[in-house]
């Protein structure tokens, strides 16, 4: 996590293939997004994936992020 500004923060993850289908990538984002909430006051997260990254694109959407 690296807040660049008040307003601009860096986000990146990678999960070893052994922790995939746990629950680990939600429950951490989960978190993470809580606390850019409540902690720096984001109102909006903007992400950036692969487009071939589907189980990023999966977890995203699970979390609430819409596709442009």
């Amino acid at each position: 996590l690296e807040v660049l500004e008040s307003n601009s923060i860096t986000i990146g993850y990678t999960f070893d293939s052994d922790y995939w289908q746990h629950g680990y990538a939600i429950e951490s984002m989960r978190a993470l997004l809580l606390e850019l909430k409540n902690r720096y006051n984001f109102k909006i997260v903007f992400a950036h994936v692969h487009d071939d990254n589907i189980r990023s694109i999966r977890l995203l959407i699970n979390l609430g992020f819409v596709q442009d």
